[in-house]
């Protein structure tokens, strides 16, 4: 099993890939980074005997991704939706205790939702919240309200924006529609 790679981000069709300069591993990764160190978390899968991987580019990510699966309820895949939120709106969902924000993402109920809110105020401050994303949110926020407005569904738009390869500025917002479009 791998834990760590130096390599680059590549898709090849719909798949995702760390590659090294001698082999590539198949990720799922929700973040902005095209090359560089990658913390990496495996997931066996029983039912087809397979193990795949979640990919990290920084450590805050890593550590909440960490502390998420260890409450109960929570597996990677919830996890790992629950990092892609973007650090404004987990700082809103958290200091609020916005259980009813945390329930719209998929498999996770109300008292899941409280559960979690619970262990993330407990070990998070405010200030490690908000060091876990480096986009602007203003401008994602404005690109979010447009894509769902045409009726895209949100979490796949912030997910995909989490992707985008370059910083959301107030300049470039049309550009990140039409890319997101174009997809």
């Amino acid at each position: 099993m791998f834990h760590y790679l130096i390599g680059s981000y590549r898709n090849f069709g719909t798949d995702a890939y760390i590659v090294t300069d001698t082999f590539g591993v198949q990720v799922q990764y929700a973040g902005t980074q095209t090359a560089g160190e990658w913390r990496l978390h495996p997931r066996l899968d029983t039912n087809q005997n397979t193990i795949d991987y979640i990919a990290f580019d920084s450590h805050e990510w890593y550590d909440l991704f960490r502390s998420l699966i260890k409450i109960s309820g929570i597996g990677s895949k919830t996890a790992m939706l629950i990092t892609t939120l973007g650090k404004n709106e987990l700082t809103r969902i958290v200091t609020e205790l916005d259980t009813k924000a945390l329930s719209a993402i998929p498999g996770i109920w109300p008292k899941t939702a409280k559960r979690i809110l619970i262990e993330l105020k407990d070990t998070l401050t405010r200030d490690e919240i908000k060091s876990l994303d480096t986009k602007n949110d203003s401008h994602t926020k404005t690109i979010i309200k447009h894509l769902t407005a045409l009726g895209y569904d949100k979490t796949s738009v912030t997910t995909a924006l989490n992707s985008y390869p370059d910083p959301i500025t107030g300049e470039n917002i049309n550009d990140v529609i039409a890319w997101f479009v174009k997809r």
